[in-house]
């Protein structure tokens, strides 16, 4: 019948049929009786071949379904949604397809894509797919986070002096030469404070290495404390310290020398019966200051505090 309706056609019209099985194909007459269809609907039915011949659609899709066939009578094609009984379907459950309906001489065509539960099924798996890999994505970046932060602990333990907590002189020089190339660009103020402590080799050879640690400790803790974020503090030598105070004049400078010298001496640790004193060496950026320059006038007014009497501040403008 299918061969005679399509006679002109170059090749034989189920081969056609048979290649497209991703869909059902079906063409019945103005009774809605079957006349022919493909391999796809063959595959979709549990119905034998010889029995689908005059099955009415009816007995194939669904009475709620089938309510939406009501083709018009001007029109030649149609669209809509139609569900295989779940009774006549392999799997027995109900399938869905997006159905084209077209209109043609003395019966029509209906061609069917399946949007059932496989489909369902391989969105299911995939959106699973897609929480697993989120899931999975979430750890990997809370563990490259932690990893980060290691890295950056690494880091900055790097540039720290282990027992005092403060910047080693390595990154005081890189910050310094940061900040003095700064502060000639913009001519911002810069002063440099360079610090001793006063007969520290007597306090070790007195109380014991160990107390010379309690007082090194008990330094970076009181400068941690009194230097500002957007200055330096650091343990450049044995027991000598580095502070930068940035938009700083020497007046502001040895404002917070004086501070820290009296601060210091409100500590008392059990190590040392005595009090422990600083010596502090001050100056300020000039226009033709270099980082060597600037730091070996700072160390000279510390050489002339040291000369003066120790546990004093000297300036050199």
């Amino acid at each position: 019948m299918i061969e005679k309706i399509h006679q002109n056609c170059p090749h034989p019209f189920d081969t056609y049929l048979d290649r497209l099985t991703n869909n059902i194909i079906i063409f019945y007459d103005n009774q809605q009786k079957i006349l022919e269809f493909n391999q796809g609907f063959k595959k979709a039915v549990n119905i034998p071949e010889e029995k689908l011949y005059n099955q009415t659609l009816e007995n194939i899709f669904t009475g709620n379904s089938m309510e939406l066939l009501s083709f018009p009578t001007k029109e030649n094609y149609n669209k809509f949604n139609l569900e295989l009984d779940q009774n006549i379907t392999i799997k027995k459950v109900e399938k869905e397809y997006i159905c084209h309906i077209f209109k043609l001489e003395n019966y029509y065509c209906l061609i069917g894509e399946d949007t059932g539960s496989e489909g369902e099924e391989v969105l299911n798996k995939i959106s699973k797919l897609n929480n697993e890999l989120s899931s999975i994505t979430r750890e990997l970046s809370k563990k490259n986070m932690k990893l980060e932060k290691a890295n950056q602990r690494i880091k900055e333990l790097s540039r720290k002096d282990s027992l005092t907590d403060l910047y080693n002189r390595r990154a005081f020089m890189e910050y310094f030469e940061k900040q003095l190339a700064q502060s000639q660009r913009h001519q911002h103020r810069l002063s440099l404070i360079i610090a001793d402590i006063d007969d520290f080799k007597k306090i070790n050879d007195t109380y014991g290495h160990s107390a010379g640690d309690d007082v090194l400790e008990s330094l970076g803790q009181l400068l941690n404390q009194e230097t500002r974020k957007e200055d330096m503090a650091a343990r450049v030598g044995g027991e000598e310290f580095a502070i930068l105070l940035t938009k700083t004049d020497t007046t502001n400078a040895c404002n917070y020398a004086e501070r820290f010298r009296q601060k210091l001496k409100s500590i008392k640790l059990e190590s040392i019966p005595e009090t422990v004193t600083l010596s502090f060496g001050i100056t300020a950026i000039r226009p033709d200051d270099d980082l060597d320059s600037l730091y070996k006038r700072s160390d000279e007014a510390l050489y002339k505090a040291k000369e003066a009497g120790k546990d004093r501040i000297e300036i050199i403008e």
